[in-house]
């Protein structure tokens, strides 16, 4: 889990830094981030609005990419 959460922010860190956060990739990363680190740290539940929102979003996201 650590080790996807890590991947996560060098993906969204990477394409922020390029100026290109609004693409597919960067914002399914940064949504990932957020949902794994909150549900890790017990901040947000698994079936929490928050999370269900993000994975709406990351839905959103893979669409576009494919």
């Amino acid at each position: 889990m650590l080790t996807n959460t890590f991947k996560a922010e060098v993906i969204d860190t990477y394409y922020d830094h390029r100026g290109q956060d609004n693409i597919p990739l960067s914002l399914f990363a940064f949504d990932f981030w957020q949902n794994t680190k909150y549900t890790y740290r017990d901040v947000d539940d698994v079936n929490s609005h928050e999370v269900k929102a993000n994975d709406e979003q990351m839905d959103k996201a893979l669409a576009k990419m494919y």
